[in-house]
């Protein structure tokens, strides 16, 4: 026991030192009153605040790293950077940094102005997008709506009274039978009233639909509004209307009429193309009998005959083509 430890205590230390030399007798001295049931533990020693000098390789002179922050090379090159611009931030003029916050502002405005053109378009899309569901859904809703039956003080139609009248008949009570036919057929009166309503305002509803479509189209294609009586979309649509009547007995007629003006306005731009056209031709064709090596006799000593452009030397072709040119 004793052998292993001294010969533990003694690493790294000189045998002839002397803090060694009690270190050994005092561990004894403790082992053997450990073993004789006598040791005690020594007082700590308050050293708190004292300069002691402890020798290499104890424990009490190593430092208590536990919570002190380590420096990484990041943080030194991020510290070194932070001076690095507080000192250009230092060295710029008032001008400088005048001009640097209004860019800031200015960027800042612009930005802030794009989002709200973003979130504006946004929204008026989302509108736009809702009316057309909103239109569709009250179009739908309306061609689905039933035909109104014309009723009596009584509530009853003219399908009631048709039942009623059968049951008196099959009863034998012709007088009642013959008062619930009637009372039927005033009802149908009514019902075809209320029926041709029912499709004028159907009628109604999508002619002004296809007029508002059609509107919406010219004024995008023509820049015209054909509810404007002066303007040439308007006036044409309606002469050929007045010209085929037939077409005011369908809500698409306004349709038709408003191709037709559009297919008038492309062919009245024909004879105007055919004109340029033919001068762009007659143009090309004198050109081509310039450059064509028989079109014409050259003006200077030389006689190329017809000798092929292509085997024309370099001045030849050059020389050939002035002339041509200048005729």
């Amino acid at each position: 026991m004793e052998a292993t430890t001294e010969s533990t205590l003694a690493i790294g230390e000189p045998k002839s030192s002397p803090d060694l030399a009690e270190s050994r007798t005092a561990l004894k001295q403790s082992m053997q009153d450990f073993a004789e049931g006598k040791y005690k533990e020594p007082e700590k020693a308050d050293t708190e605040g004292d300069d002691v000098d402890d020798p290499a390789g104890s424990l009490k002179s190593q430092p208590d790293d536990k919570g002190q922050p380590v420096a990484k090379s990041e943080d030194k090159a991020a510290d070194a950077k932070a001076k690095a611009d507080a000192k250009a931030e230092e060295a710029k003029t008032p001008q400088q940094k005048n001009a640097e916050r209004k860019g800031l502002t200015w960027e800042k405005i612009n930005a802030e102005k794009d989002v709200l053109a973003a979130e504006k378009k946004a929204v008026e899309d989302e509108k736009r997008k809702l009316e057309s569901e909103r239109n569709e859904w009250k179009k739908q809703r309306e061609s689905a709506a039933p035909v109104p039956r014309a009723k009596d003080a009584d509530n009853l139609t003219s399908d009631d009274y048709e039942r009623y009248a059968k049951h008196f008949q099959n009863e034998g009570d012709e007088d009642n039978a013959r008062l619930c036919k009637e009372r039927a057929e005033k009802l149908r009166v009514e019902d075809r009233k209320l029926e041709g309503q029912h499709r004028q305002q159907g009628f109604e509803r999508q002619l002004r639909d296809n007029i508002t479509e059609i509107r919406e189209q010219f004024q995008k294609e023509f820049k015209q509004d054909i509810l404007d009586a002066n303007s040439e979309a308007g006036k044409g649509i309606y002469n050929i209307l007045e010209r085929a009547p037939e077409l005011k007995a369908f809500p698409v007629g306004v349709k038709y009429a408003a191709e037709v003006w559009k297919l008038q306005q492309a062919g009245s731009k024909v004879p105007e193309l055919e004109k340029t056209v033919t001068a762009q031709k007659a143009e090309i064709e004198t050109l081509r009998k310039k450059l064509s090596v028989g079109g014409s006799q050259a003006s200077d000593s030389r006689d190329y005959g017809e000798k092929d452009f292509n085997s024309m030397s370099s001045e030849e072709r050059r020389s050939f083509l002035r002339k041509k040119m200048n005729q």
